[in-house]
């Protein structure tokens, strides 16, 4: 655990990464937090929004208030998404009022770190590498387009390019790519 107040980090899966991870954690009977990585990558919610959502809340789509921002989020949930939603939803049979993460943030942490040595991972794993996993998929599907890091930006309530760019830790990649295209 960091302390208060310092520094961290934390990085992004790979996208088909990710998406074995979750069928290795659904596979080792690990629901809630193979549906925390699916529900986290495929929305880029924060996780102060994920842990208030209730079964009831996610169906074709899912409309929240954000926490942090107080505004008001319409989010459609695509078809693996739903797969997996709906994978778990039949092993727990959660009652619709249920949370689907039921656990503190720092619990949640310490675990992922665990599932992160377990799987070989290889990354910093925190609740965070669900937005940036998020956030490289939509650049990545998008040709790496700087129309894209916008409309992250906005989905991220960024105030600029350079912002999202920086989050996505794009710039260091762009520059380790320098050298390596000489």
């Amino acid at each position: 655990m960091s302390l208060k107040g310092s520094n961290t980090t934390a990085d992004f899966l790979k996208w088909e990464t990710m998406q074995l991870l979750i069928q290795k954690l659904l596979r080792d009977e690990d629901y809630h937090f193979g549906t925390l990585i699916a529900v986290g990558s495929y929305t880029g919610l924060r996780i102060s929004d994920l842990k208030r959502l209730k079964w009831s809340d996610i169906d074709t789509k899912l409309i929240l208030k954000e926490a942090k921002t107080g505004k008001l989020r319409t989010i459609h949930i695509n078809s693996e998404l739903s797969h997996y939603l709906d994978k778990t939803r039949a092993e727990i049979q959660p009652f619709d009022d249920d949370l689907i993460f039921p656990y503190s943030l720092q619990y949640t942490n310490r675990k992922l770190k665990k599932i992160a040595i377990k799987y070989e991972l290889g990354i910093k794993f925190s609740t965070h590498s669900f937005r940036k996993t998020f956030g490289r998929r939509i650049w990545s599907k998008n040709n790496y387009s700087e129309k894209s890091l916008i409309l992250l930006g906005q989905v991220f309530n960024h105030s600029s390019v350079a912002i999202t760019k920086r989050y996505l830790g794009i710039r260091d990649k762009e520059i380790q790519d320098i050298y390596l295209n000489l």
